[in-house]
């Protein structure tokens, strides 16, 4: 019980810390509610793949889904390192609501269920960079060391309890309403997220990230332009393949680093899959 209670403690004096920085507390309303809605329009999703294909349709799209995030993720890392991290949160939520937006009215009018499985996918490709972005802007917002610490904790908690809060909140608003007016909740959450975020003062170290490599001063000398051109096309596209395997060769160098990875992949597919069983039990119980 004491530890319980040191947890609770813990977790209270970090939020408290959070939340008494203006940005820091518009960063986590905003990711909060960002991460709920997903997760709720995800279970809606899910539902409506059940009554269009059954389990075989949920396990497709499912499967489909997260290898391409897998494949999307290192690229959508590395935009965060060269766009702005609060113009990257704002564009993604913007561009999330939209689609989600669109499929609420597709599936609602009947189209052909490949438009709006295709819609999800790309909306679950969007949200690539929007958690690395998270994690990025939060040192650009603390003023002391301690702030850091807490704010990452507090980003833990809120990741951890939208897993749980948004399928819930999805479930039981599929209960009483239907899988578009769940979809329509997510795209509330999504205008309240960039809202929260639009709000948020970056400091001018944050707002001068170079989106592009430094371009050469003046004009190129004759005979020499079109060559230095492709040679400087080829170092970018070779430093941003350098850049986009970095994490997996500091991970494959690291054996702990290997070992935690595996354990967190292995865990994630157990959580894919159990979604896939929760939603055939949830539809053979009722």
């Amino acid at each position: 019980m004491s530890v319980v209670a040191d947890a609770f403690r813990e977790t209270g004096s970090s939020l408290s810390t959070v939340f008494r920085n203006q940005g820091l507390r518009r960063l986590n309303l905003g990711f909060a509610a960002s991460a709920i809605g997903d997760w709720a329009y995800a279970t809606a999703i899910l539902v409506w793949a059940y009554d269009v294909g059954g389990v075989a349709a949920v396990g497709i799209w499912g499967t489909i889904r997260l290898v391409l995030m897998a494949l999307v993720t290192p690229f959508a890392s590395i935009l965060v390192d060269r766009y702005s991290r609060k113009a990257i949160l704002i564009t993604t939520d913007l561009a999330r609501g939209a689609i989600v937006l669109i499929c609420a009215g597709l599936i609602w009018a009947e189209a052909p269920p490949m438009f709006v499985f295709v819609l999800a996918t790309f909306t679950a490709l969007l949200a690539s960079p929007f958690r690395p972005a998270v994690a990025a802007l939060l040192p650009n917002l603390v003023e002391r060391p301690e702030e850091l610490t807490a704010a990452n904790g507090t980003s833990s908690t809120i990741d951890s309890l939208s897993f749980f809060i948004g399928p819930a909140l999805g479930g039981l608003l599929l209960t009483v309403t239907s899988v578009p007016v769940v979809i329509l909740v997510n795209f509330a959450t999504f205008l309240w997220s960039a809202f929260m975020v639009a709000g948020i003062k970056v400091p001018p170290k944050e707002s001068t990230v170079a989106a592009h490599p430094a371009e050469t001063d003046g004009a190129a000398e004759a005979g020499s332009g079109a060559g230095t051109l492709v040679e400087d096309a080829e170092e970018e596209q070779e430093t941003f393949l350098q850049e986009t395997s970095a994490g997996f060769r500091a991970i494959a160098a690291n054996r702990d680093l290997l070992v935690v990875s595996m354990v967190y992949a292995a865990q994630t597919v157990v959580a894919g899959a159990s979604i896939v069983f929760g939603v055939e039990m949830a539809v053979q119980m009722t």
